[in-house]
């Protein structure tokens, strides 16, 4: 899922990255509670939040990758590689919003 978003990012297509990445978020958390939706949607939420950055909208960012580092610490607890990964970009989205 969010892996083609990410190719996109990589590549310097930002609004087909936010494209991609909102239609594959819009599907996978569709009135869903939180406990159900798969990890993937969190990991891919802070890819989403990365982007986001990069386009220069780091209020969204920031709350997006704090909603989705929450729900991986409830479901995955601090020691899994994705938090650490989130807590990472987190920082990213942060220091970039200085």
């Amino acid at each position: 899922m969010k892996n083609f978003g990410v190719f996109l990012h990589k590549r310097g297509k930002l609004r087909e990255a936010e494209t991609h990445f909102r239609s594959a978020l819009d599907g996978a958390e569709s009135n869903k509670p939180e406990n159900e939706v798969h990890p993937c949607v969190w990991q891919c939420t802070v890819h989403y939040a990365n982007l986001l950055k990069d386009l220069g909208r780091f209020e969204e960012a920031i709350r997006l990758c704090k909603k989705a580092l929450e729900a991986q610490r409830r479901t995955l607890g601090n020691e899994h590689p994705d938090v650490k990964e989130s807590v990472k970009i987190l920082g990213w989205i942060t220091d970039a919003a200085k």
